[in-house]
């Protein structure tokens, strides 16, 4: 099946100071991006910034003790899918998923890598397990072809996930990762001794990597009741309005060493807009599609990751897309954000700063109706025209310490 075409620039506030996308700069890997601004060419402002493109055949940049990339790859063949149901324990999955496809950012000093994958993401799925949305068209089928007849959903076919990225670590230096997560589901660790963390939620505490191991690393929900265990290292439950995640969190084991503590912590401050609306030149840009579905015709779900970085500061934006036609909207985004340098007289309690935002939004059709924004689908079509219209359901923000 061939996939359609991608939103337009998803990053806010990027999207409303740049009209037009980075102009290409003749990328060694087709799909990125690399921009500059009029006077100045592509490598030179990543070279004039301090950073430097990729070896080999990889697409990225490495800059400010970040290395920072993409992998695209085709969606999950027949045998590739029997085998990530088995490690879900579902018989469902999302129409396209692209499983040998993620975005990576390490932090090459520590070790410490933020990764966005489509296996974790499902893990969510599978672990918030939320109840389906009807379809308002099979009402209109059973009417005709059998009244009596009652439509039942067995699962969260829309593949909502409360998914916000996976943490991991990697030896310190500049190392490839010879296994990203993601892409082989049934591997812990691979060949380079990389140690993984399980897929995080919003405020889910403190998890230290080693316990992490010991406990067998990710674990697949049941069959019968799509949920996975966050106390075996599986996707995190959802979050509440308070920002808080149900069941009992994982925490560091008593003695171990704080080095390989990795925690998300609730923090008081926010990402810093005037610095992303700087008109700095964008030295990679690349957007990376985990699954899509097309819900049978009668709607959307998509989960994209996009990445930006300019000389100041990188910034993610992992987004959860679905329209249901006649029905409902969800749209869940994380933004992650990391400034190269500490604001003036701010204290650095870790050796960088990353900042995780994230919001939950939904709102029915109708509802929406109610407002004036009409029913047609048509009128809901890009999400970005939507961020606004949404009822805030929930929203948090955290910093990353280690």
């Amino acid at each position: 099946m061939a996939h359609r075409p991608r939103h337009e620039d998803a990053i806010a506030p990027w999207s409303e100071r740049n009209s037009t996308k980075p102009a290409p700069a003749l990328p060694a890997v087709p799909g990125a991006s690399y921009g500059a601004t009029a006077d100045t060419s592509p490598l030179k402002a990543l070279v004039d910034a301090g950073g430097e493109e990729l070896e080999e055949d990889r697409c990225g940049v490495r800059i400010a003790g970040w290395r920072i990339e993409t992998q695209k790859r085709p969606i999950l063949n027949a045998r590739e899918i029997e085998i990530w149901e088995e490690t879900l324990g579902t018989r469902h999955l999302p129409e396209m998923v692209f499983g040998g496809s993620w975005l990576e950012l390490v932090h090459e000093e520590t070790g410490v890598c933020l990764n966005f994958n489509a296996l974790d993401a499902l893990h969510g799925w599978c672990a918030e397990a939320l109840p389906p949305v009807p379809i308002p068209a099979a009402k209109h089928w059973s009417k005709k072809s059998n009244p009596e007849a009652k439509i039942f959903l067995e699962y969260d076919y829309t593949f909502t996930t409360p998914y916000c990225g996976s943490l991991r670590r990697y030896p310190p230096g500049p190392t490839r990762p010879a296994d990203p997560i993601g892409q082989n589901p049934r591997s812990k660790t691979d060949r380079n001794g990389t140690e993984s963390l399980p897929p995080e939620s919003p405020s889910s505490g403190a998890v230290d990597i080693k316990q992490s191991l010991e406990a067998g690393g990710t674990k697949a929900g049941s069959r019968e009741g799509n949920t996975a265990s966050s106390s075996e290292g599986g996707a995190r439950p959802a979050v509440s309005k308070e920002g808080s995640s149900g069941g009992e969190r994982s925490r560091p084991s008593e003695g171990a060493s704080s080095a390989l503590s990795v925690r998300w912590e609730p923090f008081e401050g926010s990402i810093d807009l005037e610095l992303l609306m700087a008109r700095d030149p964008i030295l990679f840009y690349d957007e990376v599609v985990l699954y899509e579905d097309e819900l049978a015709d009668n709607g959307v779900t998509l989960l994209t990751a996009k990445v930006r970085v300019m000389p100041c500061c990188w910034f993610v934006l992992l987004r959860f897309w679905m329209r249901v036609d006649g029905a409902r909207f969800r749209l869940r985004d994380a933004r992650i954000y990391c400034p190269f340098q500490p604001k003036e007289g701010e204290k650095s309690i870790c050796p960088v700063s990353v900042i995780r935002e994230y919001t939950q939004r939904e709102e029915s059709f109708e509802a929406l109706a109610q407002r004036g924004l009409g029913s047609e689908t048509h009128n809901f079509a890009d999400p970005n025209a939507l961020t606004d219209k949404l009822k805030v359901v929930s929203t948090t923000t955290e910093r990353l310490t280690f």
